[in-house]
C-alpha cells in the first residue's frame, strides 16, 4: 500500500517545521492534499519526494536574470506531477546557469584587458556626464548610481559640473562589465578598493571573497562560487526528477504520477496483466495495473476500467531473477496440461512482491504467476 503520513510526520523526516509544511502546501510547492473526515491532512510517498526536491531547488540563492523563477517553476511543475515538462524546465535551468558562468568569467577577462591597458583609451581629455553616460552606453540615471554607491568619486569644475576624465572612464568600464555579468555593487565595490590598494591583486579571488567585516548581505555575495554550486545543485534537482520518471525502478514511481495528477490515492498492491495467449520474450502486449479507490478521467496515459473478474486462477510462485519466469511459465503450463480437470483460459497475470525496490540482490526476488482457468 502507498504510505500515508501525518503533518508531523513529514516534517520529522524532511527536517523541517509543521508550520513549513504548511507554507509550502500554501505556497503550491506540493500537490494538493486530500484530507480526512477529521479534516487532517493526507501526505503520501510523492508528498516526501516533492518536498525532498523543493528543497534541494531553494537551497541556492541566485536571483539574478530570472534563476530564481525559474527555480520555482520546476518545484510548482513538478508538484501538478508533469515530471517530463520539469525535466525539460532543469535542463533549460541548467544551460542558464552555465551561461551565466560564462558570463561572470568574460567580465573578469574584460576587466584585466582594461587595467593591462589593452583597451583603448579615448582621445578626450574629459567628458560632461552626460557626454560620459553616452560613450559608455548607459543611462544618465544608472552613472548617477554608481557614484551614490561610492563605486566612483568624481572631481567637480570651479562652477560645480563634474568632470569625468580619462582615469574614470576606464573605471567605468571596469564598472560596466562586472555589472553586465550580475556582479553586484557591494562585489564591484570591494574589488576597486582592493586594486587602489594592491593593483597586483587577483581579480576573480576578491570579486568572490567578502571580508570578515562584511554585512550579511555582502557575505552571501559570492557569484561565481554560487554559480558553481547552483549548477552543481540543478544537477542534483535533474537526477531526482530522472529518477521519478524511471518506471523500471518501481512501480510506487508511477503510483506517485498518477497520484500527482488525479489527485486519487493509489494502492501500492499493483499488478500487471499480459494479454498475449502465449508466452514470449519480447513485443510484450502487457497492461500495468493499480487499484485506486475511485474512478477517475482517463488522461495523461492513465486508463480508468473495471478488470475482470476471474471465477477459477490457478498460481504459482517464481524465487529469484526475472529470468526465471519463462522456464516457470512453461513447467506451470506442462502441469496443467498433465492435470486435465482444467484448461487454461484468458489472459495471465503476474504479481511482483519482491523487487529491485525492495531487495538487493535478484535471489531473493518472489513472483506470483496467476492463470486464469476453466473447468473442462
Amino acid at each position: 500500500m502507498t504510505n500515508i503520513y501525518k503533518t508531523s510526520e513529514v516534517a520529522r523526516i524532511i527536517g523541517i517545521h509543521p508550520n513549513t509544511v504548511r507554507l509550502y502546501e500554501e505556497l503550491e510547492l506540493i500537490p494538493k492534499l486530500e484530507r480526512r473526515q477529521n479534516g487532517y491532512r493526507v501526505f503520501t510517498d510523492f508528498h516526501i519526494e516533492q518536498f525532498r526536491l523543493a528543497r534541494t531547488a531553494l537551497k541556492v540563492e541566485i536571483l539574478q536574470n530570472g534563476l530564481r523563477k525559474m527555480a520555482i517553476d520546476i518545484i510548482k511543475t513538478s508538484a501538478t506531477g508533469n515530471l517530463k515538462e520539469a525535466e525539460s524546465i532543469t535542463k533549460s535551468y541548467l544551460q542558464k546557469i552555465k551561461r551565466e558562468q560564462e558570463n561572470a568569467e568574460e567580465a573578469i577577462k574584460i576587466v584585466e584587458r582594461i587595467l593591462s591597458g589593452h583597451e583603448q583609451d579615448t582621445d578626450k581629455l574629459c567628458f560632461t556626464r552626460k557626454e560620459a553616460a553616452d560613450y559608455l552606453q548607459i543611462s544618465m540615471d544608472t552613472l548617477r548610481n554608481w557614484e551614490l554607491n561610492g563605486l566612483l568619486t568624481v572631481k567637480r569644475k570651479q562652477n560645480g559640473y563634474r568632470v569625468y576624465t580619462d582615469e574614470d572612464i576606464r573605471r567605468l568600464k571596469i564598472i560596466r562589465s562586472l555589472r553586465c555579468a550580475n556582479y553586484s555593487l557591494s562585489a564591484i565595490l570591494r574589488m576597486l578598493g582592493e586594486l587602489s590598494r594592491n593593483p597586483q591583486v587577483n581579480i576573480k579571488t576578491v570579486i568572490d571573497t567578502p571580508g570578515e567585516t562584511d554585512n550579511v548581505i555582502s557575505v552571501c555575495d559570492k557569484l561565481l562560487t554560487s554559480l558553481r554550486y547552483a549548477e552543481k545543485n540543478a544537477g542534483s534537482i535533474l537526477l531526482h526528477l530522472e529518477g521519478l520518471l524511471k518506471p523500471a525502478k518501481t512501480d510506487k514511481f508511477t503510483n506517485y504520477r498518477l497520484y500527482a495528477t488525479e489527485q486519487i490515492p493509489v494502492s501500492g498492491d499493483t499488478f500487471t496483466i499480459y494479454h498475449d495467449m502465449d508466452y514470449r520474450e519480447k513485443d510484450v502486449d502487457m497492461e500495468i495495473c493499480a487499484p485506486v479507490t475511485r474512478m477517475g478521467e482517463s488522461t495523461n496515459g492513465f486508463v480508468y476500467r473495471n478488470t475482470e473478474s476471474v471465477p477459477i486462477m490457478a498460481c504459482t510462485m517464481v524465487y529469484g531473477s526475472f529470468e526465471n519466469i519463462a522456464g516457470a511459465f512453461f513447467s506451470f503450463a506442462n502441469w496443467l496440461q498433465e492435470h486435465n480437470q482444467h484448461k487454461m483460459a484468458g489472459t495471465s497475470r503476474q504479481i511482483v512482491h519482491r523487487g529491485p525496490w525492495n531487495e538487493e540482490s535478484s535471489d531473493q526476488y518472489l513472483t506470483e504467476i496467476q492463470v486464469p482457468l476453466v473447468k473442462i
